[in-house]
């Protein structure tokens, strides 16, 4: 598959990676990772540390767009994050529904949810 789809893949399934500790809010309800101690993340998350870093690719890397160009990026603060795609299985026993093009198999990523659904599955208890 090409870079360029690859990437464009990872937009579309990012929101659901990002399950984020604290910022993840609906209706002003808490992430119930906010109350997860800070050194310890639970089973399925990765810490992310905070920090700064270059974001983007360099301008020789062949099959970049236009829109990728590197530049400096600050976390203020640490977060979860999932570290692995969130599957149709696990998005249908929590969400109760399926909105995803390529069913068939349980194990394929949930896809084509917005952000606001992606929030809805973080807070849910």
């Amino acid at each position: 598959m090409a870079l360029w789809v690859l990437r464009r893949l990872a937009i579309r399934l990012l929101p659901l990676l990002f399950c984020v500790a604290g910022w993840s809010t609906v209706a002003g309800s808490a992430s119930p990772l906010a109350e997860i101690e800070a050194d310890i993340a639970p089973f399925g998350f990765v810490r992310i540390a905070s920090g700064a870093f270059l974001m983007g690719s360099p301008e020789d890397e062949p099959g970049r767009f236009s829109d990728e160009t590197q530049h400096p990026v600050t976390l203020t603060r640490s977060f979860y994050l999932c570290d692995h795609l969130v599957t149709q299985a696990e998005w249908s026993s929590l969400m109760n529904r399926n909105e995803s093009r390529f069913q068939g198999d349980p194990d394929l990523p949930v896809e084509n949810i917005t952000w606001f659904d992606s929030v809805e599955f973080c807070n849910a208890p």
